[in-house]
């Protein structure tokens, strides 16, 4: 069996090499076995040169004493400086005149053959490394601190340093954990400048590394606008500076937060425009080191905001003409909470023109959503009108609908075969149900019910029947009705009567050129399709000087070839027809007509 014993006075020469050495003859087996490792003592700090250490506790013999190493560089050569034999001793003076750099390490003299010699942490004489801040965040609590591990192996013991009136002072002073919560700090009101000192257990403690300093967030409403405008100082000595900027918002200082916006590092100004007057809202500001991982958070600020609250959503919801009581009927929605100095109902004709102020109220019912008002049309507007809403709230901004067009019935085309009827009216943009109909009414009084496509949303093409007398004159009229849902979610029921507009066929008249009064065509008189819509008549035939031989009024009634009871002579005579319509066309027709017998 091999065995190594360390006596008085031996030097070693790079003695953690030798042991690395050992274990690994250990593990391929040139050792028989391992009971058990001879501890080395804790070699707790070096101050002025002299090393403290912790007696270890030996369990595999009696301890003997203790060997001091140091060597000018960490991976050097390490020499044994001395070996002490008192078991009891705890310090070591090590003089170093001339200020040179060392760094030390002991082990145990133990009669323990056989058995693993353990080394301590390897401590120098330089000074504590300095220990850097990581984050600083303001809770509702304090201030959390956040540091990273001393590098020294030492170190166990951090001692935190605030700014104060009275200068830089430490608070208190933390073993074994890397974060503190200051308690009586006063974040919310300033920037508070933090240090994080290490210190061993000589008392010694490094120096003082780069101030941190917490986020101070303030803000400014701006009233008139529903904004808030934040401004914070810069997170400082972040190695690689700040990486970017997070706005945060929640609904309760307790709650949830949530990031709504991301601002540059170099920014330190936001604003934010989605305040509602009565809500409580929170915000905080927090300032991101990728690299690090780090990210330290300003005071929460929450407010319930001071704002005039604005118009929002404001719309015409349905404009409908009476044409019984010549009063236009207006629905209008704004939200209920806005701040209304006045508003103001304006129509136009649809066709163009300026928008007349047709009812204004500088002492506005607050607290409604929907207004329906009553208003007479000024004389010289043509139908359909173009409605809208403008409003002007406390802070005199000036808010407009969008336009709405009346429910007004228009003959867009018209051909023999067709007719196309128009209009200007569409819902809100909102959701909800929506019954369009067309209601059809003929020359004998009966009626038809159509509901219109989804496509027929501005119009409807009719077809006509040419052969059909009834189709000579029909009258339209358009019902709409619904329900709408509103923003604030309240249901908005409507419907709208259009006018009557009726639409009369072109008059066609189809005209003999001769008649036999002893024949089939024995009367002479024209052929008239859709003779309904005629409202004057007029038929005369003349002879070949010129006089008057038959007058008619009536269309059914033609002339039979005789005046005052005696048949006239066969040959060449003229007629004149004039019809006038009840689409105000009059239609004026004459020639040569051949009386035959």
């Amino acid at each position: 069996m091999l065995s190594i014993n360390i006596g008085k006075n031996i030097r070693l020469i790079n003695i953690k090499v030798a042991v690395t050495l050992l274990l690994a003859l250990m593990v391929a087996g040139f050792f028989e076995s391992v009971n058990a490792q001879i501890e080395a003592p804790s070699l707790r700090c070096i101050e002025s040169d002299s090393l403290t250490w912790q007696i270890p506790d030996i369990n595999c013999g009696e301890l003997d004493g203790f060997v001091i190493y140091r060597a000018n560089e960490i991976e050097g050569s390490y020499e044994v400086v001395d070996t002490i034999f008192n078991i009891t001793q705890t310090t070591y003076g090590a003089p170093n005149p001339f200020g040179l750099r060392w760094y030390y390490y002991m082990s145990s003299l133990a009669d323990c053959p056989d058995e693993e010699l353990l080394f301590s942490d390897t401590l120098s004489n330089l000074p504590l490394v300095s220990v850097p801040i990581l984050s600083l965040s303001v809770l509702d609590e304090g201030v959390l601190i956040e540091w990273e591990k001393s590098s020294d192996p030492q170190i166990d013991t951090y001692v935190i340093y605030r700014n104060t009136a009275a200068g830089t002072v430490p608070i208190d002073t933390v073993f074994g954990q890397l974060q503190y919560l200051d308690e009586n700090a006063d974040a919310e009101n300033r920037s508070e400048i933090y240090y994080i000192l290490a210190m061993d257990d000589c008392g010694t403690k490094s120096f003082f590394d780069e101030p941190h300093n917490t986020i101070l967030l303030d803000y400014d409403i701006v009233e008139c606008e529903q904004r808030i405008d934040f401004e914070w100082n810069a997170y400082m000595n972040w190695p690689g500076g700040i990486s970017r900027h997070l706005l945060w918002v929640g609904e309760t200082i307790d709650g949830e937060f949530s990031i709504i916006d991301t601002i540059s590092a170099g920014a330190f100004s936001v604003s934010f425009d989605q305040l509602v007057k009565g809500e409580e809202i929170c915000f905080y500001i927090s300032a991101v080191q990728s690299e690090l991982g780090a990210e330290s958070r300003s005071n929460i600020i929450c407010l319930i905001p001071e704002i005039v609250e604005p118009v929002r959503d404001l719309m015409v919801l349905d404009a409908c003409y009476d044409g019984n009581t010549g009063l236009l009927n207006i629905d209008w929605f704004r939200n209920e909470n806005a701040e209304l100095q006045s508003w103001d109902l304006q129509i136009r004709s649809a066709d163009g023109g300026n928008f007349i102020s047709v009812l204004r109220d500088g002492d506005p019912d607050l607290g409604i959503t929907i207004s329906n008002k009553q208003v007479n049309v000024p004389v010289g507007l043509s139908m359909p009108l173009e409605v809208r809403v403008m409003t002007t709230d406390l802070c005199d901004l000036e808010v407009v609908s969008e336009s709405f067009f009346t429910l007004y019935l228009e003959l867009e085309e018209q051909t023999e075969t067709t007719n196309i009827i128009s209009w200007e009216w569409l819902p809100a943009e909102l959701p909800g149900t929506l019954i369009r109909e067309l209601e059809k009414t003929y020359l004998d009084g009966s009626r038809d019910q159509i509901g219109l496509l989804e496509d027929e949303i501005s119009s409807y093409r009719d077809g006509i029947s040419v052969s059909d007398p009834n189709d000579g004159r029909i009258c339209y009229v358009k019902n709409v009705s619904g329900q709408l849902e509103l923003p604030n979610g309240e249901n908005y029921n409507f419907s709208c009567v259009s006018n009557e507009l009726c639409v009369t066929q072109e008059i066609k008249m189809y005209i003999p050129n001769a008649f036999r009064p002893e024949g089939v065509n024995d009367i002479f008189k024209p052929s008239i399709l859709f003779q309904e819509s005629i409202t004057d008549y007029s038929l005369r035939i003349f002879d070949r000087w010129g006089g008057i031989l038959f007058e008619s009024a009536n269309p059914n009634i033609g002339w039979d070839g005789t005046v005052d009871g005696e048949g006239m002579d066969p040959g060449l005579y003229t007629y004149f027809i004039e019809i006038r319509s009840d689409r105000d066309e009059t239609i004026r027709k004459s020639g040569a007509l051949h009386l035959v017998r």
